[in-house]
């Protein structure tokens, strides 16, 4: 299983962070490796909330995935899942403000499945560096205010 973790903090409100982030509709805006995504169901963001992803995979290939918000404990926590015969990923996201600024700290796990598994340890330097691009991706649209769709 692949894993990354990585963090860092903008001078924005946690509420406003976390909207964003646990707004999975909206990571083909600031994730280079998320070809389209969108709603796929339930409600746009809260726990059960369901996203299409068309994600990179392997250059031109793709591979698309549902993610499900698993957890939702708006502003502090947000956890989307995807599951299918081909892969399994967790993205669990925690959002904590502090004088201000708020770090967001973004650990994900992800392994495919079927004879492609057998890669794992080939695909995590793949994952660390299309981690990193998204990390940096969402730093960056947060940072030029870059939002998601609030609670109802």
């Amino acid at each position: 299983m692949a894993r990354i973790t990585r963090s860092f903090t903008v001078d924005r409100p946690a509420a406003e962070v976390f909207d964003a982030i646990a707004d999975f509709a909206a990571a083909g805006e600031w994730d280079p490796g998320v070809r389209s995504s969108g709603p796929a169901g339930g409600p746009r963001v809260g726990h059960g909330a369901r996203f299409a992803l068309d994600v990179t995979v392997f250059g031109p290939v793709g591979l698309a995935l549902g993610y499900t918000t698993t957890r939702y404990d708006r502003p502090a926590r947000v956890v989307h899942e995807t599951r299918s015969l081909l892969a399994v990923g967790t993205d669990d996201v925690r959002v904590d403000e502090d004088a201000g600024t708020t770090t967001v700290t973004w650990d994900a796990h992800f392994r495919f499945g079927g004879p492609v598994g057998l890669l794992d340890g080939i695909v995590q330097r793949g994952f660390e560096d299309v981690g990193d691009r998204a990390v940096r991706g969402l730093e960056r649209w947060l940072r030029d205010g870059g939002t998601g769709h609030p609670p109802a």
